[in-house]
């Protein structure tokens, strides 16, 4: 009755029956499900007070083109807001049969593309099995779009594919020390290509799945994975993802200040040390599952799982809308001018500066006479001079 006020917002009422529950248990019992009660309890102060601040934000369902009465979690989504991967466990996913573990359906990926603002569902047959597959991730680095994938092979790992001209290479497995015997789910690449932040049960984990960091060397060798011990604690933390501006993190926990189950979290890494994580509160954050979040490309959009009032059936896909006037109000909410998707920050001289010289320009600049080589992209010597004509024009 505790966990039926609880999961309703009744945090008053769900204290009430948690510490009766907690009173009638036997010596023996009590060692574990006192712990347990405990954490609930202090689960529902902590809706109380989000739940008094709420967000002045917009989220609904994605619909029923998405969404099944069947789990549908793990948004992916393209700079452009135009290609949707999701993972789903519903029928008709790769061979149709259940996981006897749960019996639910394995999972599948699925990508919807969207045409005059109306999503398209297709599966993806080269990035499926018959065991469980899942989305992770999309970025483009060094000129190439990169799909990262969950399979459920070696106990769980984390896979790599190529997307070029609407196609998508098969599926490879990321090397050691990235993946191991252990499972291995949910990974994010920072906007330089450099770090991988993801999710592992391994040794030297704090309880459970935690977030762990890896950087990339030369000959794409990854360095031997760290903890990031100042955000993971003794209880699962999942579904990471590296903000573009490459120093915020979001990701959910069932540790911290959660209002219940999964809550999803933000934390700054300014000079090397990553700040105490953000709860980032009601009603993005519910006393139920609320996963996978990733923000867009223009920051005015963010994607998530959650399995809240208002799903269609077990977990479904949200979008927030957040307010144009601060379109950065999930990350730091300062002013940033975005370079291939990627924020870069102004300070306000400069920021200053580029208004006003804009001001002046008002017409659209051309640039003529800019020849390539034949089938390549070595510029030719005739486009020196109009280059040197831009170059004389970013500098002032």
């Amino acid at each position: 009755l505790g966990r039926a006020y609880h999961l309703n917002h009744q945090f008053d009422k769900a204290i009430e029956y948690y510490k009766e529950f907690k009173n009638r248990l036997f010596p023996k019992k009590f060692a574990v499900r006192g712990k347990e009660m405990n954490k609930y309890i202090e689960e529902c102060e902590n809706g109380k007070e989000l739940i008094t601040n709420p967000l002045n934000i917009q989220i609904s369902n994605m619909g029923s083109t998405i969404n099944t009465i069947y789990p549908d979690y793990a948004p992916v989504i393209s700079a452009d807001e135009e290609i949707l991967f999701f993972t789903s466990r519903r029928p008709s996913t790769t061979g149709g049969k259940r996981d006897p573990s749960d019996n639910k359906y394995y999972e599948d990926i699925f990508m919807a593309t969207k045409k005059d603002s109306i999503w398209q569902l297709s599966t993806i047959p080269d990035l499926n099995d018959k065991k469980h597959n899942g989305a992770i991730g999309m970025y483009s680095w060094e000129g190439k779009t990169y799909l990262y994938t969950y399979k459920s092979k070696h106990n769980g790992d984390i896979y790599e594919s190529i997307i070029n001209d609407n196609k998508i290479t098969i599926p490879e497995r990321l090397p050691y020390p990235i993946n191991t015997r252990f499972k291995e789910s949910s990974a994010s690449l920072s906007p330089d290509g450099n770090y991988l932040y993801f999710i592992s049960d391994r040794p030297g984990s704090m309880g459970g799945k935690d977030i762990w960091m890896s950087q990339r060397e030369y000959n794409d060798v990854w360095t031997n994975p760290i903890n990031l011990s100042a955000i993971n604690t003794p209880y699962d933390e999942e579904s990471v993802f590296i903000h573009p501006d490459g120093k915020t993190l979001y990701f959910s926990s069932k540790g911290h200040n959660t209002m219940g189950g999964y809550d999803i979290f933000k934390s700054t890494n300014e000079n090397g040390k990553w700040s105490k994580p953000i709860n980032l509160g009601y009603p993005i954050n519910t006393a139920d599952d609320d996963l996978c979040f990733v923000l867009s490309s223009s920051s005015q959009r963010a994607y998530f799982s959650s399995s809240r009032q208002g799903t269609i059936g077990d977990l479904d896909i949200f979008i927030i809308n957040l307010p144009k006037e601060k379109p950065l109000l999930i990350s730091d909410e300062k002013e940033y001018v975005a370079w291939q998707n990627q924020p870069i920050k102004l300070s306000d001289t400069i920021k200053q500066s580029i208004i006003k010289e804009s001001e002046k320009l008002k017409n659209e600049i051309v640039l003529n006479n800019i020849f390539f080589d034949f089938n390549k992209a070595s510029l030719r010597p005739e486009s020196k001079t109009e280059l040197e004509n831009l170059i004389k024009l970013m500098n002032d």
